[in-house]
Order: structure tokens, then C-alpha cells, then sequence
């Protein structure tokens, strides 16, 4: 049960990357002059659901790299209010 959070936007990955390549595929089919719906249909049914399972996944924790640098911006910040008042 505890993989199941990783595993949704996982899937949603894949439908995303399923849909951008029938999207190919039906450009490639106008290109051809024999356009098929049917694919550009289910390429953007297949992105939506994509984009559903990835908005779902809770966000990442901050990595914290660069932590350093934030707090040093953050104390000039505070010299510059302190000097302003």
C-alpha cells in the first residue's frame, strides 16, 4: 500500500506518453491525407487521464541543495527591511 502514491503518477506518465505518440501518429495520418480521428480521440483521452493520475501525486519535499544560498538571501533581505524602518 505504500508504493500506491509513487504508482499513480507513474501511470499517469505512461498515458501521457501513449497519447503524445497517437498524436504523432494521427499528424502522420494527415500528412498521409487520410486523416483518422479515431486516434486523435483517444490520444487526447489518454493525455487527459494522464494529467489527472499526475495532478493527484502529492508534490515532492524540497531537496534542500541549496539552503545555504536561501538563507543567506533571506538575512540581506532582512538587513535591507531593518534599514528602510
Amino acid at each position: 500500500m505504500d508504493q500506491q502514491p509513487e504508482l499513480l503518477p507513474r501511470i499517469g506518465n505512461f498515458f501521457i506518453l501513449v497519447g503524445a505518440g497517437l498524436m504523432m501518429i494521427f499528424i502522420g495520418s494527415i500528412q498521409g491525407n487520410v486523416p483518422q480521428f479515431g486516434i486523435l480521440f483517444f490520444s487526447l483521452i489518454a493525455m487527459f487521464l494522464g494529467f489527472l493520475l499526475r495532478r493527484r501525486a502529492k508534490p515532492r519535499p524540497q531537496s534542500g541543495r541549496f539552503r545555504t544560498l536561501g538563507k543567506l538571501r533571506g538575512k540581506g533581505k532582512d538587513k535591507q527591511e531593518k534599514s528602510k524602518r
